[in-house]
């Protein structure tokens, strides 16, 4: 049997998860806890240009001794309340969005550029089964639309996975058509959502997989209406040990980045969870 016994994998954990005030701190506590990258949210001070706010996190990074791993970005209309809110406010989904949150992709795009990263992630918004639908239509043009913007830029775009089934996300990448937007694989959103079994998932997005969210999750006891829960990497519903077995097997050697948004003791669990991929890999 395949095992993720020496893949090349990388540990990385979202920044902000660490719930910490400054990227200095942030970056030092990363490095303490045997983080070697960091994916690092657009959001930044308003005083701060997206060229300044990356020049601090680079500066922190480097005085730690820590890798840039990538960006991530989010949109102001998104509301998570409930799994049926998402849906309609999720992404780029919303039309009277569109100017703005493109906008905030090419600001996003600048800051992983002046960070020094090639990849930023984002949710799409839920992605319809049938390429036919109206909403798929709109989302195929408003994401290309991004990876363009991208591309010029020299960063990929990873498309957060969970909101839609595999198959749904692997035919709209064909539809979308551009090689620098890909996959950020979070096996965790697969079950939060209700969507599908995250190992089977592995092999139908693999070529397309850019970076890995290390996430774990309880599925709902109705799956696609009411959410999943979130839960330390290892104590959930992800079968950790297939899924790093899966992803070696298909040749990925990117960052594992732990996501842990849930919890009271996050630094707790980061940690915790850098010693059981270690266990792993």
């Amino acid at each position: 049997m395949t095992t993720a016994r020496g893949s090349k994998f990388s540990i990385g954990v979202v920044a902000n998860c660490l719930k910490l005030p400054d990227p200095a701190a942030a970056a030092k506590a990363a490095r303490d806890i045997g983080i070697e990258g960091l994916q690092v949210y657009t959001r930044r001070p308003a005083e701060c240009s997206p060229q300044q706010w990356a020049d601090t996190w680079r500066a922190a990074a480097g005085a730690a001794g820590v890798r840039l791993a990538s960006a991530v970005t989010g949109f102001p209309q998104e509301d998570y309340s409930s799994i049926a809110a998402i849906h309609r406010t999720g992404g780029l989904v919303p039309d009277d969005m569109v100017a703005e949150n493109i906008g905030r992709v090419r600001d996003a795009v600048e800051f992983a550029r002046a960070m020094g990263v090639d990849l930023l992630t984002f949710h799409a918004g839920f992605i319809p089964e049938r390429s036919a639908d109206p909403v798929f239509v709109k989302l195929r043009d408003r994401v290309a639309r991004c990876g363009d913007l991208a591309a010029a830029a020299g960063v990929r775009i990873g498309l957060e996975s969970g909101q839609e089934s595999a198959v749904a996300l692997k035919q709209f990448l064909a539809a979308v058509n551009k090689p620098n937007v890909g996959v950020n694989f979070d096996p965790a959103n697969l079950i939060l959502y209700g969507r599908q079994d995250p190992i089977e998932a592995v092999d139908i997005l693999a070529p397309h997989i850019f970076q890995v969210h290390a996430k774990d999750g309880v599925w709902s006891a109705k799956p696609g209406e009411e959410w999943g829960k979130e839960v330390p990497l290892g104590s959930g519903d992800v079968e950790f040990p297939a899924l790093l077995a899966k992803l070696a097997g298909h040749g990925f050697a990117g960052f594992l980045v732990i996501e842990r948004e849930a919890g009271k003791q996050p630094l707790d669990d980061i940690r915790s969870g850098v010693q059981f991929l270690r266990g792993l890999i």
